[in-house]
């Protein structure tokens, strides 16, 4: 039979396992707070330490596709008339396709998957483009691809761009809190950028690429 001290030793055992791992847990959640909020200042010194807009969306993209492991990332605006997307900035882009991404803007009236951001203010996501019907078919063919995130800038309440994350293979959904790291991203970037896109050339041929 078990004796009460063994139970009261088992009840003590468990209680110091479960306080050890309470504390592993919340040493982990600190961790990933910390790179957070490493990952948003080093995103906010890049947008203040230039005048250039493309610059900045190119360091942008840079900081989001290396935080949040994308193959990956595409910082565009809209047009005046918010008819297409045009890309201003890349990071991870591989050469072959950087200028088919310059002539190539991306719809954004009646392409679903973007809309839905655009007039919800939030992040949507796709973990399988090929079977997604809100993703738009021309951009599908032009540029394959397993899960793509789009991430609006949202300007004094109104979106302006957006971020596209790209993975070549399929991934599990963003997590709320990669969601949450992504869409800080964008606020520490879109501050000001509409008064520098007005005095930018609205060719827009040059996106830089790291």
């Amino acid at each position: 039979p078990i004796r009460e001290e063994d139970v009261t030793l088992l009840v003590s055992l468990a209680e110091h396992t479960a306080l050890a791992l309470d504390r592993t847990n919340l040493l982990t959640k600190l961790e990933a707070r910390l790179a957070e909020t490493q990952t948003l200042l080093a995103v906010s010194q890049a947008a203040g330490s230039t005048l250039d807009l493309t610059e900045t969306l190119r360091r942008v993209a840079s900081e989001t596709r290396h935080a949040l492991s994308a193959d990956m990332v595409g910082a565009y605006l809209a047009d005046e008339d918010e008819r297409v997307l045009r890309p201003i900035a890349g990071s991870g882009v591989p050469k072959h396709l950087v200028q088919a991404f310059r002539d190539f803007p991306f719809p954004l009236r009646g392409h679903r998957f973007v809309e839905d951001a655009w007039e919800h203010h939030r992040t949507v996501w796709s973990d399988d483009a090929a079977a997604d019907p809100r993703i738009d078919r021309e951009v599908f063919a032009r540029f394959p691809h397993g899960s793509v995130a789009f991430v609006p800038m949202i300007e004094k309440d109104r979106p302006i761009g957006g971020l596209f994350l790209v993975w070549g293979t399929g991934r599990p959904a963003l997590g709320p809190d990669e969601i949450l790291l992504a869409e800080g991203i964008c606020r520490q970037a879109t501050p000001g950028s509409t008064t520098r896109r007005a005095g930018r050339s609205r060719s827009c041929n040059a996106p830089r690429s790291s």
